[in-house]
Order: C-alpha cells, then structure tokens, then sequence
C-alpha cells in the first residue's frame, strides 16, 4: 500500500502501469501489462496465489485477475470514491479501503462488494487481515491530522475504534500474528501492539520521516518505508529499527518481502529496489522516470506485481 493522495483534494494524473516480474531471481523479467479495461490511477494490488490478483484506484476502480494478469476484468465496487487498499486473505474474502470511512468487501472473489460502515469519516489509507474474521485498518484526515486504527473480529460487519490520536495520520498497518502488530505514518511514527490492538505503544524509529508502508514476515523480522529514500529493519520485532542503505532519496511508497531474506520496495519516479539478503543490499531496476510505482504484493520470490500509473512503462 501506497501513501499516493488520490482524494478529491489532491487528483493524481490517470494513466495505468500494472507489472509482473517472473523471473525475480534472475533480476529481470518485468512485463508491462497496462489493464485495458479502465485507465484511472490504481495505488494498490493483492494476489493470493500466481494466478489470482485484484487491484484499485481512483473512483472505486476494483480489476481482477485469474490468470497471472494476463487479462483483467473489471469489478463493480458500487462506488466512485477513491480507493487507497486492498487485501484478500483466499479467493474469496477481500476488503478494500478508501475514502469517507468506508470498507467495501466481499466473500466471493469479488463478483459482488459490499459497503460496510466503519463509523468513521476519515480517509482510509491502510488494511490488513490475519484470517476471514479479523482485520485492522488504518488512516486519519482532518485539520489536525488525526490518526486512527480500527479493529474487527466479525470479517468486518462491525468496526471498533482501537487508537485515535492527533499526533499525525496512519499510514499503513501489518499484522505477524492474532496479537502482535504494527502501524506507521506521518512524523516517523511506529505503533505497536502485544494484545490484537488493546493497547498501542510507540517504538522509536529514529526519524521524523513520514512512513508509508511496513511489513512483517514473522513476529521479529520487520521492514518500514518512506519519504527521503527511507528504509528501517528491525529483527527484534521493533525493540530497535535500524536504517538500511536504500541508494536513493525518492519517496518510497510500499515495501513486501515474502521471507527474511526476499524484499522488494517501490517509490517515485519509477523506484522498484530489490533485495536477497533482508536489505543488507538493495539493487535497483531501471525504469522509466515519470512513472509511479503504488502498490507491490509478491506471492514468492519470482512472482510478483506492481500497480502505479502516469503512462506505459515495460521492463525486461
């Protein structure tokens, strides 16, 4: 997940960059695939499996995928609020997020979403689920820059309010486990949980950077990204966050890894890094310069995809 604004106070440029990487071990093997279906900006992809993917954008853009992103079709979010997120747990049960609060899921692969009502009204930036019942979302607006998390343990049916601060916006969230957790955003925050988000506690990232995405393979092995070329490891669940060498001063927007070791980070300005060694080393590959890497979900070291937009790119 991304932290692109795509609200309508700050509309970015339509335009479509979706890619798969099919031989990652190799280092190349990036295709462009460019969905025909629609041309708005997308900021999010999740795959469950090579095959199957989803991806949204702006005015409730929601495509899919059941062959590797070879072809896309697209799906009928019943709105036209932009949408920051998206996660699917299998096949079927998916959750994307976006603006004025709402939550719009589905329990069958996306033939039909339902909006749900989180009771917020703030912009919704981040999400994740650890199984089909329980779930957390992240996002915060407002002229003080409110940050707020929400929990539910119903597949998202009803949503209760674990965190609300004003210390700045929540930018993403990820979940190693049904207990501990973690939540970045503006300011270099970091929140963390031991309890499925009773109790929230800062770690200290050893920035004031704001941090657009994190991600977790186990409870100690954790990976944080964000502007000024930003990237911070843990590998004791967060009791300490250590700066990496990223090579590069571009905002970096989302980060997966699919082991310890396996990472790949997307950013500005057409940013795709890489890294087999759990970031000790980041490679980059090289790319057009006027696109804009979003969202990134790999499902194994050699599968993966990128959603973006600003024009047509394609890498091999």
């Amino acid at each position: 997940m991304g932290v692109t604004r795509i609200s309508g106070r700050s509309l970015l440029i339509s335009g479509v960059v979706l890619m798969m990487v099919v031989s990652a071990a190799q280092g190349q093997g990036w295709e462009w695939q460019n969905p025909l279906p629609q041309g708005n900006y997308l900021s999010d992809v999740a795959f469950v499996d090579v095959n199957h993917g989803w991806a949204v954008g702006e005015y409730g853009t929601i495509l899919r995928t059941t062959d590797g992103g070879e072809n896309w079709t697209t799906q009928s979010s019943g709105t036209r609020d932009n949408l920051a997120a998206v996660t699917f747990v299998d096949g079927s049960h998916g959750w994307a997020v976006g603006e004025y609060g709402t939550i719009h899921r589905t329990t069958d692969g996306g033939e039909t979403w339902t909006p749900h009502s989180t009771g917020s009204s703030r912009e919704l930036w981040g999400i994740t689920f650890v199984d089909v019942s329980h779930g957390w979302v992240v996002g915060g607006t407002g002229t003080m820059w409110n940050g707020e998390i929400l929990y539910t343990a119903d597949g998202g049916e009803t949503w209760t309010l674990q965190f609300d601060d004003s210390t700045g916006e929540l930018l993403a969230v990820a979940f190693a486990d049904m207990e501990r957790g973690w939540a970045v955003g503006s300011n270099g925050v970091i929140l963390h949980t031991t309890d499925g988000g009773g109790t929230w506690t800062a770690q200290s990232s050893g920035t004031t950077i704001y941090l657009s995405d994190v991600a977790f393979v186990d409870t100690n092995h954790g990976w944080a990204v964000g502007g000024g070329g930003v990237i911070l490891r843990t590998t004791d669940g967060g009791e300490t966050w250590m700066a990496q060498a990223s090579a590069t001063t571009y905002p970096l927007q989302c980060v997966a890894f699919v082991d310890a070791n396996h990472g790949w980070v997307t950013g500005r300005w057409g940013t795709i890094l890489r890294t087999t060694d759990g970031g000790e080393t980041w490679t980059g590959y090289p790319s057009a310069p006027l696109n804009r890497m979003e969202g990134v979900s790999f499902v194994d070291i050699n599968h993966g995809w990128i959603a973006g937009g600003n024009g047509g790119m394609s890498l091999s």
